[in-house]
């Protein structure tokens, strides 16, 4: 029996892993404190992420770090690595789960399953991209798998399922008009395929999961409301995604103090390419025009661009899987099993 070590186990793919692995192998779930999980699994040893004590046949790493400071990230990765060293034989497989945003979240940059330079961008991607190039340089291609996950969808997903669906009940622009590309992945898909990778004898450094690609949110929308009854609003305008820094700042500019403020706090290249003591100062200056604008005040709320980024995706995010893989659960499936979530859940 493979020993199975999987960190970041209390998180939404994680805990799904920690389940379904627990039935073929010793699964030993780690996170920043074994005191995060409250429902545990039997047979599933947990620990805190400082009580490693011991090598694994297979590491499943679905962490990195989520801090905005590029310095402060970069640092939590390459302690995470540390860690993944501290686990690892010469015989072990590692399996990263990253995401098709190391390729932007307007997928600007071409997607293809090879290493990408770090680069400024969005902090998460940053983050996400850096993440994946420490354990390449660290770590052989015949060792090491990493799995980039399209916009993970299922019950109780709080990442695009749940924030699609309260767009909706709360009336926030969700529907574009232009067709768009999901890149959707089920959970229980994503769980399938890992196992697939780990009783293969097929080694393949990167891999693309996004089966549900061709499915546009257009349809995801429409039968969320037709279901629930509510009435989709249009994103009226076309989200700005910036391809440079140059171009993001002259964009912002032109929105006007108050909105150019927001802009470069919450910009793709501002956000982590600003020192923070300027976007804190930036802030502070936004707050004092807001309070004396009476003109153009600040909206109560305001859509993260990110989440219209997505919702408008132009490209598909292409997959690259493994020969001999069919996802389990097909879109007629997964709809009905998130459905059917969204209704106990009380939407």
């Amino acid at each position: 029996m493979k020993t199975i070590a999987i960190i970041g186990a209390s998180g939404y793919v994680g805990s799904h892993l920690v389940k379904v692995l627990s039935q073929t192998g010793k699964v030993t779930a780690i996170n920043r404190s074994p005191e995060s999980i409250y429902k545990k699994i039997a047979g599933v040893d947990y620990i805190g992420i400082n009580q490693i004590n011991g090598q694994f046949d297979i590491i499943i790493n679905t962490s990195f770090s989520a801090d905005k400071e590029p310095q402060q990230f970069e640092q939590e990765n390459v302690a995470m690595l540390k860690h993944i060293q501290q686990m690892s034989a010469p015989h072990t497989h590692i399996i990263h789960l990253s995401s098709l945003a190391v390729f932007g979240f307007g997928l600007d940059i071409p997607v293809q399953p090879v290493a990408l330079p770090n680069r400024t961008d969005y902090p998460y991607v940053s983050s996400k991209l850096h993440m994946e190039n420490v354990l390449l340089e660290q770590f052989p291609n015949k060792q090491l798998s990493i799995v980039r996950l399209g916009n993970v969808w299922g019950p109780a997903n709080q990442s695009w399922t749940q924030p699609v669906a309260d767009a909706l009940v709360w009336g926030m622009p969700v529907l574009h008009a232009t067709p768009s590309f999901s890149n959707l992945t089920f959970i229980h898909n994503i769980t399938s395929y890992i196992q697939f990778i780990i009783q293969s004898e097929t080694q393949q450094t990167f891999h693309h999961l996004a089966e549900h690609n061709n499915i546009t949110w257009q349809q995801v929308i429409t039968e969320l409301s037709d279901h629930f009854q509510y009435i989709p609003q249009p994103i009226e305008t076309v989200p700005f995604y910036p391809k440079s820094l140059a171009e993001e700042v002259n964009h912002a500019i032109m929105l006007g103090p108050v909105k150019m403020l927001r802009a470069l706090k919450s910009g793709r290249f501002t956000a982590s390419g600003f020192p923070s003591f300027l976007l804190k100062a930036l802030v502070s200056v936004k707050s004092i025009v807001a309070q004396n604008t009476t003109n153009n005040p600040l909206p109560p709320y305001e859509t993260d661009p990110v989440f219209h980024w997505v919702l408008s995706a132009s490209k598909p995010f292409t997959n690259c899987l493994l020969e001999g893989w069919t996802p389990p659960y097909n879109w007629e499936q997964t709809s009905k099993q998130t459905l059917n979530w969204l209704d106990e859940a009380g939407y």
